[in-house]
């Protein structure tokens, strides 16, 4: 009996070892699993937000933990029956694995919170007209619960769509590297702060810029009790209807600043807002489809970029 728990105990410390190649082999079965275009919506959602890393940080930890012991499962398998590592990886038994741990416990805590101060839209794009997708994080702490909507697009400005399309056949000339998914994709965060208590709409808080801006409820003017957000025509720039414009230029001027100059980055959000007021009249606020975990990829906040949200942010 000794010599088995030795050698079981052997096995796992080369499964460990093993552990880089098992992740690799996980990231190519995600990758041949999302090309089959999958229907299972919760799969395909968790598959994505597995590949790229896209977990919220509150959940982060148990999911990477997660498919950590797939990876050791899948080593372990491989050292013991020689049949090759990626074979040895289960899909299916990841992905119904962070439905059941991570994906159910935050929709079943958050879900009706998200649904409920889900923001109405108003785009003032004319490329693209809308938001690829809006992904939806959550973090609380002591008092608030504070609910982010990653609002995505293909490209932050227009002329990126053009660089990137001058990239791609320079990549097929063998001039250059072809651009990576990541590298104009425009992620704007709006922050809803909840109330733990009572689940009262405390304050919204937005970006513009580098410049986190937070307003309080009472200032706001809400629909059904959700929050109206207009979106800038080029960068994507949200800004919440409010009592008036002033609202919106003095909470700018006081808001948590990486820039040195607040006085542009507060005219640039009083004219989001008088276009945003135009538009609104025109086109009236959308609802939006919100995907719950999905957001930035970690690993695109760590070649640069400076997400900013009213409980974190990455220096470059």
């Amino acid at each position: 009996m000794g010599g088995g728990s030795a050698a079981a105990a052997g096995v796992r410390d080369d499964a460990r070892r093993l552990l880089p190649q098992a992740i690799q082999a996980i990231e190519k079965r995600l990758q041949a699993y999302l090309r089959k275009s999958p229907r299972h919506r919760v799969h395909r959602l968790l598959a994505e937000v597995a590949l790229d890393d896209r977990w919220p940080p509150s959940v982060r930890q148990r999911a990477l933990e997660i498919i950590r012991n797939e990876a050791l499962r899948a080593a372990v398998e491989h050292l013991s029956t020689g049949k090759p590592l990626e074979r040895c990886v289960s899909v299916k038994r990841l992905l119904n694995r962070l439905e059941k741990h991570v994906y159910e416990p935050f929709v079943g805590k958050y879900g009706a919170l998200i649904e409920r101060y889900k923001p109405l839209a108003i785009y003032e794009s004319l490329y693209p007209p809308r938001p690829e997708r809006v992904g939806v994080w959550v973090e609380e702490d002591e008092r608030h619960i504070y609910i982010t909507y990653w609002f995505t697009w293909r490209y932050d400005y227009s002329f990126e769509a053009l660089g990137e399309r001058f990239r791609i056949f320079a990549a097929r000339l063998g001039l250059s590297s072809p651009p990576s998914p990541e590298e104009y994709r425009d992620y704007e965060p709006v922050t809803v702060v909840v109330d733990k208590g009572s689940e009262r709409l405390v304050s919204v808080q937005f970006r513009v810029h580098y410049t986190l801006v937070d307003i309080d409820a009472e200032h706001l003017l809400l629909v059904e009790g959700r929050p109206v957000i207009y979106f800038a025509l080029e960068g994507h720039t949200p800004v919440p209807k409010a009592e008036s414009v002033d609202i919106i230029v003095r909470a700018v001027m006081q808001g948590n600043v990486i820039d040195v100059n607040r006085a542009p980055r507060a005219l640039w959000a009083a004219l989001v807002y008088r276009l945003g007021d135009v538009m609104e009249r025109l086109r009236g606020a959308v609802s939006v489809e919100v995907e719950p975990l999905y957001g930035p990829s970690w690993r695109y906040f760590n070649v640069g970029h400076r997400p900013l949200t009213s409980r974190w942010w990455r220096p470059r």
